[in-house]
């Protein structure tokens, strides 16, 4: 399964902010959107995600607090962040979610910039692999009734 035929169920909402925006202000936006994701774009530039996780980050390593607070939230950005397409398959996304650690992850389709959620995509993946079980298991089923010819 290719990642831009499962979008609907493995994405998580963002809100978008500007380079410009504080931390303080990217909070309280990701704190009444009820999300732990903002996409950070600038003429229609996505420069790319931020976490409640890099917002601590961040502010835990601020001199202090309200200048943390103050801060622009690129601050916040994790360099070398992996990113996935649309094309891209669903179990090599999986892979490389597991493999840096990362529970979320910037998506470019074709409709612009989104986020993944790896505990979304363990769900999907695991309901796909439930669904292939249960076909095998009708399926022997079927061949252990069927009489002996």
């Amino acid at each position: 399964m290719f990642v831009a035929s499962a979008l609907e169920h493995i994405t998580v909402p963002a809100v978008r902010v500007t380079s410009s925006t504080s931390l303080a202000e990217t909070a309280m936006m990701m704190t009444a959107a009820d999300t732990d994701t903002a996409l950070v774009i600038d003429d229609d530039r996505c420069h790319g995600l931020v976490t409640a996780a890099d917002l601590l980050r961040t502010l835990a390593t601020a001199p202090t607090l309200e200048q943390g607070w103050r801060s622009e939230v690129t601050r916040a950005l994790t360099s070398g962040t992996p990113q996935a397409s649309g094309a891209e398959r669903l179990s090599k996304v999986v892979e490389l979610m597991g493999a840096t650690n990362c529970d979320y992850l910037l998506l470019v389709t074709e409709q612009g910039p989104a986020v993944l959620s790896f505990v979304k995509m363990l769900k999907l993946d695991n309901g796909l692999l439930r669904r292939e079980l249960d076909h095998l298991q009708t399926y022997i089923e079927a061949l252990h009734d069927a009489p002996n010819d």
